[in-house]
């Protein structure tokens, strides 16, 4: 069977702190408290390296290289990872990306670390360190996280930013839609300073404060029964005057594809109020948006990959990312003047 998470040498390669029941693909293996780095290696399955192998191509029945093409693969398994890079491009290794981020959180003890693996045969490697316990944002029980990606792909830059988990559905959401300071771009070639990465840390707590001010101010906004169903049909691509009774190829008609996409985020609604929202606030709209994107929005390719594994890529790494954030972009202009938000 194929996955999403990497299964490269046979197992789960993912490693976490807690309960199984608290990471959405329920695989990998539990960690103890207080666990060395070499451990999280060695369990998260992230002993193997990047190489860059040269490409090839025949010509008259012989295979000739390519001149400044290569192909990033795995030295395990030999996978090819990529697509064709140059000389130039500099691999940054999944054990080099793991201390890196061990080095990081270590600076403060506010984070800790709780899961590290790798997706899509090892091309995309993460780990995650949770905050300083739980808080509440917009009346909801929230766990912050900081998150660090990189990838083997050849183009997947390496990232640490925040996110924040609505812990009563897992509803997850970038930081950085608040504050840009949740977002530090880390370039392959950068050494590792611990004084640099204390400021930074720094900054990405400070902007769970900034998510939380965000939160609890949407949640002041109350806004009518047509605002909200015009938020979310402009979240699906549906025309205000669209009709689920109008005749194809009038301007009133939509595709049954629209219009289900639009049930579902209703659905999303729903039970975003089950779950305890006010009906009728941003705060609500918005978290019927990411329960959408997260657990009911439809994922692709997904072919022999666990429908848990594939909604983790896209609600993190993939197009609902997306989605998510053209959500929240739509409803920050209601809350514009109540937040002070960093550039």
């Amino acid at each position: 069977m194929a996955h999403e998470i990497d299964f490269s040498n046979g197992r789960a390669n993912v490693a976490y702190l807690g309960s199984r029941d608290d990471v959405w693909h329920h695989l990998g293996f539990e960690m103890p408290e207080n666990a060395p780095q070499e451990e999280w290696l060695r369990q998260a399955g992230l002993q193997f390296l990047y190489e860059k192998n040269q490409a090839y191509t025949l010509r008259d029945g012989v295979y000739v290289p390519v001149p400044d093409q290569f192909f990033i693969a795995r030295n395990d398994t030999g996978v090819i990872l990529s697509d064709s890079v140059t000389e130039d491009f500099a691999l940054v290794q999944p054990r080099d990306v793991l201390a890196f981020f061990y080095d990081y959180i270590s600076v403060d003890s506010r984070f800790q670390m709780d899961v590290a693996g790798s997706l899509r045969g090892g091309a995309t490697v993460w780990a995650t360190a949770k905050f300083n316990g739980t808080h509440t944002v917009g009346g909801s029980e929230h766990v912050s996280r900081a998150l660090l990606s990189t990838g083997g792909d050849g183009h997947t830059a390496t990232f640490l930013q925040g996110t924040e988990t609505r812990t009563v559905c897992k509803n997850t959401l970038r930081v950085s839609l608040a504050d840009k300071r949740a977002q530090i771009r880390i370039p392959h070639v950068t050494a590792f300073d611990p004084k640099e990465a204390a400021r930074k840390l720094a900054a990405l707590a400070k902007s769970f404060d900034t998510y939380k001010a965000m939160g609890d101010a949407f949640a002041t906004v109350h806004l009518a029964q047509d605002e909200i169903e015009a938020f979310f049909r402009t979240i699906v691509d549906l025309p205000r005057d669209a009709k689920r009774d109008a005749e194809k190829g009038t301007p009133e008609h939509a595709s049954t594809r629209k219009w289900n996409m639009l049930d579902d985020i209703h659905s999303g609604y729903e039970a975003t109020i089950a779950e305890g929202t006010d009906r009728g606030t941003a705060w609500t709209a918005l978290n019927a948006v990411t329960n959408y994107a997260d657990h009911i929005r439809g994922t692709r390719n997904t072919t022999g990959v666990s429908e848990a594994e594939a909604r983790f890529t896209s609600a993190n790494f993939g197009t609902g990312v997306e989605v998510k954030a053209t959500a929240w972009n739509l409803l920050a202009p209601l809350v514009k003047g109540r937040v002070a938000i960093a550039a």
